[in-house]
């Protein structure tokens, strides 16, 4: 009776071991923003250092608090399971005013920022 109890045991742990987890996302839309101090500015964009594309967001327009827009959830996909290197840049009045690296990566669900500032003062 004790060796059966032990074999049921084991099968049913190497049963739950075997089954795949499911990865469960949150409806909530992500996005990676920079905080710019002192001033606002009057162009900015991201570029992928991979492939060299200029990223406009959608919403580029609104940055409540002084928050401009990185990147979001609308890469997920192309960076599922990888990292990438990304340039925030910043203008105002056609100069260069910011100038910030950054590694975003995304896992099943959203974007995620590996490194890079949270803000900058102008």
């Amino acid at each position: 009776m004790k060796k059966l109890l032990i074999l049921g045991f084991l099968i049913g742990t190497g049963y739950l071991m075997a089954c795949k987890k499911e990865t469960v996302c949150t409806l909530e839309f992500k996005s990676i923003g920079l905080r710019v101090l002192g001033d606002t500015l009057t162009d900015w964009y991201t570029l992928r250092s991979a492939t060299g594309d200029t990223i406009r967001l959608n919403f580029a327009n609104d940055h409540p608090n002084g928050i401009y827009p990185i990147l979001d959830d609308t890469y997920q996909a192309r960076l599922a399971g990888s990292e990438e290197a990304f340039t925030f840049v910043g203008e105002i009045r056609d100069s260069f005013v910011i100038r910030e690296d950054y590694l975003i990566g995304s896992n099943a669900c959203h974007v995620q920022k590996f490194s890079g500032k949270e803000q900058v003062p102008l």
